[in-house]
């Protein structure tokens, strides 16, 4: 679903390639292209020219015309992205100080914009090497044969950005990162991502019975389909920008502001929590081992930076586009009783049996719950009053 931005919402930090002159609270697209072939001959001349050999490589001193000896150019990588509300600028920003400007990330925004099933695609791009780095959610992964990331979206189980901070800093989280090799990547980074949350349509998603027979756009996850089975509904991939064959969708606050699904009286279930939307960005085997040692320990760095700052960002925007959307007044915003929250959880318990098959899943998984039991921070809701 293509997402534009609401003018004035003041969410997210300033991305490497803005304007020197944009706001750093707002959000900028990146290598904007229009639709058409016009797009995809401009995104073509773009990957040749970041592909080119020794692009991704060491930069080192070139003669100038006078016979002396130029600055270093810096290396220069493209990371892919479909979505707005990705933590790539995060990533790059890092980047670019911790390599103090030997490095920089150039984002190439709207990637397989025509494409639903956009997130399997761009790791496809990464690994087919059509595109040094990609960003996807975690989410994807186990659609791709990849289990490891499942932890972090079992349904109910990451209800704050301080737990899924938590999550994050364990150390069930690099092993995790790591995993994506099976599919023929590299593991860049791994970072939190905004809270998902049911939205109804056709109905408030309060109790289970709200679920029955219910169609639930999701994006393609193996957990959040199995989830909303559970729950007595049917999962379907959202279709751009077409809400019609929907009864309700999980999405965040970020989503309802930009795509504006606020102004049409849809109710929002505030104090429940499906999962966290974190991501990964990968980047292509061949493209890593071009770069020096020292090179790779600055991209790890950099994630390392990137995570604490967005997790910063996210606990920041979550609180901004609460206040946003309530005091617009035009988001309806309803609420799950004790029982009804009891009743949700029981439902998912198949899915945590099915999730506690892989061992790696349960004992990360066991873990949060032992973090979540002992945290102070409180489940984040919704409430407009």
């Amino acid at each position: 679903m293509r997402r534009h931005i609401r003018a004035g919402t003041g969410v997210r930090g300033r991305v490497v390639g803005a304007r020197p002159d944009a706001p750093q609270g707002s959000r900028v697209h990146h290598e904007r292209m229009g639709y058409g072939s016009g797009r995809r001959q401009a995104t073509t001349l773009f990957i040749a020219i970041v592909l080119a050999p020794g692009a991704a490589g060491c930069a080192g001193s070139h003669p100038d015309k006078a016979g002396g000896s130029a600055s270093p150019k810096p290396v220069v990588l493209a990371l892919a992205t479909h979505d707005d509300d990705y933590a790539y600028g995060t990533f790059a920003d890092a980047v670019e100080r911790v390599s103090k400007g030997s490095m920089r990330i150039r984002v190439v925004n709207n990637w397989r914009d025509s494409d639903a099933d956009y997130e399997r695609a761009i790791v496809s791009d990464v690994r087919a090497g059509k595109v040094p780095l990609g960003i996807v959610g975690v989410r994807v992964w186990d659609t791709l044969g990849v289990p490891s990331f499942r932890a972090l979206v079992a349904p109910f189980l990451i209800d704050s950005i301080d737990l899924e901070g938590r999550a994050l800093a364990s150390g069930f989280a690099p092993r995790a990162l790591a995993a994506v090799s099976r599919h023929g990547v590299v593991g860049v980074a791994l970072l939190p991502g905004l809270l998902r949350r049911p939205f109804g349509i056709t109905r408030a998603l309060v109790r289970p019975r709200d679920y029955r027979g219910a169609t639930i756009g999701v994006r393609p996850s193996g957990v959040a389909s199995t989830t909303v089975a559970a729950l007595g509904g049917v999962a379907r991939n959202n279709p751009p920008g077409d809400l019609s064959m929907l009864d309700g969708m999980e999405v965040d606050l970020l989503v309802i502001s930009t795509d504006t699904l606020d102004r049409r009286s849809r109710p929002l279930t505030g104090n429940v929590v499906l999962w966290p939307k974190a991501q990964t960005i990968v980047m292509n085997r061949a493209a890593y081992a071009r770069l020096t040692p020292g090179q790779r320990e600055i991209l790890r760095r950099a994630a390392r930076a990137a995570r604490s700052a967005e997790l910063a960002r996210d606990a920041h925007d979550e609180r901004y586009l609460r206040s946003l959307l309530c005091t617009a007044g035009t988001l309806p915003v309803a609420t799950a009783t004790p029982s009804d929250l009891a009743a949700l959880r029981a439902k998912v318990a198949p899915v945590y049996r099915a999730l506690e098959r892989d061992s790696f899943t349960k004992v990360w998984m066991r873990q949060i719950r032992r973090m979540r039991a002992t945290s102070t921070a409180h489940p984040q809701s919704v409430r407009c009053h």
